[in-house]
C-alpha cells in the first residue's frame, strides 16, 4: 500500500502546478476564441450582411423592373449563413396571372429565378456573399480548416474539456489525502 499512497502524495503535490497550468490554457483558449467572434463578426457584418443588401436592392428595383414581375418570392435558405445552404440565389419574380372567371383565384407564375452571368452586378455580390459564408462554415472535416464557426465551436468544447480537467485536479486534493498516508 506505500507505493500506492506515494503516488498520491506525488499526485497531491502536483495538482496546484497542474491546475494552474489548466487555468493557463484556459485563458489561452478563451482569447483565441474571442479573436474568432470578432472574424466571425466581422465576415458577418462587413461582408455577408452588406452584400446581401445589395443584392436584395438590385432584385426588388432593377431586376424586378426588367422582367416585368408583379413581386419577388424570396426562399428560405436566402442569405442564409450555412455551408449547406447558405446562399442569395434562393428567389424568383413572380408574375400574377389572372383567372378568366371571376371566382377563381389568380395563378401565380415564377418567370424568372437567378441565372448568372445576366447582371455583373448581382454576380459580383453573389460570388462576394458565397466567400464570406464558405469562410465563415466550411467543416473541418472537409479538408480545409478555414471554417470559423466549426473552428470557435472546437474551441469552446476544448475549454469545456479544460475547466473540466481543472475541476476534477482542484478536487483530487481533498480526495487524495485520507489514502496518500
Amino acid at each position: 500500500m506505500t507505493v500506492y499512497s506515494d503516488k498520491l502524495r506525488e499526485m497531491i503535490s502536483d495538482a496546484p502546478d497542474q491546475s494552474d497550468n489548466l487555468a493557463n490554457s484556459i485563458s489561452q483558449v478563451t482569447d483565441i476564441k474571442d479573436d474568432v467572434q470578432d472574424q466571425i463578426d466581422a465576415i458577418t457584418n462587413g461582408l455577408c450582411t452588406p452584400a446581401e443588401t445589395q443584392a436584395r436592392s438590385i432584385i426588388d428595383g432593377t431586376i424586378l423592373t426588367d422582367k416585368g414581375g408583379d413581386y419577388i418570392s424570396y426562399g428560405g435558405t436566402f442569405g442564409t449563413i450555412d455551408y449547406s445552404t447558405g446562399n442569395i440565389t434562393d428567389w424568383e419574380v413572380i408574375k400574377i396571372i389572372p383567372p378568366v372567371p371571376p371566382d377563381i383565384t389568380p395563378t401565380l407564375s415564377p418567370i424568372y429565378s437567378y441565372t448568372p452571368g445576366d447582371y455583373t452586378d448581382l454576380d459580383q455580390l453573389v460570388d462576394d456573399y458565397d466567400f464570406g459564408n464558405d469562410y465563415l462554415t466550411r467543416p473541418l472535416t472537409s479538408g480545409a480548416t478555414y471554417g470559423l464557426i466549426p473552428y470557435k465551436t472546437n474551441l469552446d468544447s476544448a475549454i469545456s474539456i479544460l475547466t473540466n480537467n481543472k475541476s476534477k485536479i482542484d478536487a483530487s486534493e481533498s480526495y487524495f489525502e485520507e489514502y496518500a498516508t
